[in-house]
């Protein structure tokens, strides 16, 4: 009796030192790694650089200079539809949780042994914010550990709306769009306020396949993704503050990119037809003509363009005549590389020129 109660206390006493002991390593390179964590204090200065953009007196948009493609907006101009959709889809609990998700770990986790080939990752939005702005994306344990514990002195230091704001305003979206403002603009031509439903689902589900998704890369894909098969479910408040389950699969009727798509497709064509009139010495008349193509009303009489190009009203008509039937011409054949049954090209022409109107 004597000796088990010895073993007890030898066993009693082993794990206690080894327990001291672990925690003793483990507070010491939690110190280590608190001494190397970069300075979180900057982002209440946070000042992005943001696109420089030229209009005409009309306010038509001229041009665009950046590296990036950032239009920062604060947290009070982003739609509540629009923070919802990206927390439904990112990070669930970021109201509850204090920087690490310990649910959606362990979620992660079960997805994981049951051998699912698609990995759901793990991050909260605030480690993301961390990563983004202070950190890096190498993929090692020492990152994770400096992310983890960057969000935690995050989530202390800032309210859930200044996260969300720099986050929503950071996020990589693709195509060189980096926030949902700029995103928004480039992919749909509209402001964030104008988004419907399904708009703000497709770009809800980007920063987990921003290249993949890509609508003018492969426009079905992104379609399907966007209005019809995308796994966001977007938290809308009614007149009384009840939150109602709005499925973005339930939006499938929706056309995606429309108007965006359209403005690419026609530039495109626009841009052969002027080569091959550079190329037949017709530029500067292609250059007076290019507003009609282009249905603009606002445009020189026929009279007008030949007394500046010394040429006779007729042959000004003509030269019309052939840039128009040349023009419906290349825009079939643009078109057809996208339409995979003839028969529906002349439905999608008038699709995207009703688009524009």
């Amino acid at each position: 009796m004597h000796g088990i109660a010895r073993t007890i206390g030898f066993v009693f006493a082993t794990g206690a030192l080894l327990f001291i002991v672990a925690s003793a390593i483990f507070a010491g390179a939690l110190w280590k790694y608190e001494q190397e964590l970069p300075d979180y204090t900057q982002l209440k200065n946070y000042e992005p650089p943001v696109m420089t953009r030229v209009h005409a007196a009309d306010g038509s948009l001229l041009a665009e200079y950046s590296r990036e493609r950032r239009l920062y907006l604060p947290s009070a101009e982003i739609p509540d539809l629009v923070k919802e959709a990206f927390i439904s889809a990112e990070d669930k609990n970021f109201y509850s949780h204090w920087g690490v998700d310990p649910e959606g770990i362990v979620r992660a986790g079960l997805i994981f042994l049951q051998g699912s080939r698609r990995i759901q990752g793990a991050s909260t939005i605030t480690q993301q914010v961390a990563k983004n702005f202070l950190l890096n994306s190498d993929r090692t344990f020492d990152r994770k550990i400096r992310e983890i514990l960057l969000s935690m002195r995050i989530e202390s230091a800032y309210s859930k709306e200044k996260i969300l704001e720099l986050y929503l305003n950071e996020i990589y979206l693709g195509l060189s769009n980096y926030g949902v403002a700029a995103a928004a603009l480039n992919y749909f031509s509209k402001s964030v306020h104008e988004l419907t439903i399904a708009e703000v689902a497709y770009l809800a589900a980007l920063p987990k396949e921003p290249s993949s998704l890509n609508p003018f890369r492969d426009h079905d894909r992104a379609v399907k993704r966007g209005g019809g098969r995308t796994p966001v479910s977007i938290d809308l408040q009614d007149a009384e503050g009840r939150y109602i389950n709005e499925p973005a699969h339930d939006l499938t009727a929706e056309r995606l990119f429309e108007r965006r798509w359209a403005m690419v497709l026609l530039g495109h064509v626009l841009a052969r037809l002027e080569s091959e009139a550079s190329r037949g010495g017709k530029s500067d008349l292609f250059h007076h003509l290019r507003p009609m193509l282009e249905g603009n009303d606002a445009v020189d009489s026929y009279k007008e363009i030949g007394e500046t190009l010394q040429m006779s009203e007729g042959s000004v008509k003509v030269a019309a005549h052939r840039f128009r039937g040349r023009y419906r011409q290349i825009l079939r054949e643009e078109v057809a590389r996208t339409v995979a049954d003839p028969a529906d090209i002349d439905a999608e022409i008038a699709d995207l020129l009703k688009a524009l109107s």
